[in-house]
């Protein structure tokens, strides 16, 4: 497996580790649905999984695709429409911002990791 390919398993795996603890969702299971099932190849992390988008194709670094703040459900809708978090004078949804968090833990502890290492340092 190529370095791009780990790192981005690396990114990935964090990104979902994120969301199950702030977020309070759990890592979806290959079984979980038919498109997850059809349409996907597993990864050695659970909830991680490899799509063929053309997305992923031309870009040249690791990457972590999520598709947080979907609203495929009422719950998850009326949580993101629910303007009750204030951060820097920004009224939001806590959810969004916990999302954000998540994202933000995620890409703080990739370069931690010790397989990861910036150029030039």
């Amino acid at each position: 497996m190529g370095k791009q390919v780990q790192q981005s398993e690396t990114i990935s795996r964090l990104t979902i580790n994120s969301f199950e603890k702030n977020l309070k969702v759990t890592k979806a299971k290959q079984t979980d649905t038919d498109y997850l099932m059809h349409n996907t190849l597993s990864t050695n992390c659970q909830g991680v999984f490899c799509r063929n988008l053309i997305l992923t194709r031309y870009i040249n670094s690791p990457l972590v695709y999520g598709e947080s703040l979907y609203q495929d459900n009422a719950k998850e809708c009326t949580m993101l429409n629910i303007c009750n978090y204030n951060d820097y004078g920004v009224k939001t949804s806590e959810r969004v911002y916990l999302v954000a968090k998540s994202y933000y833990e995620a890409i703080t502890n990739y370069f931690k990791e010790p397989e990861i290492k910036i150029s030039g340092k």
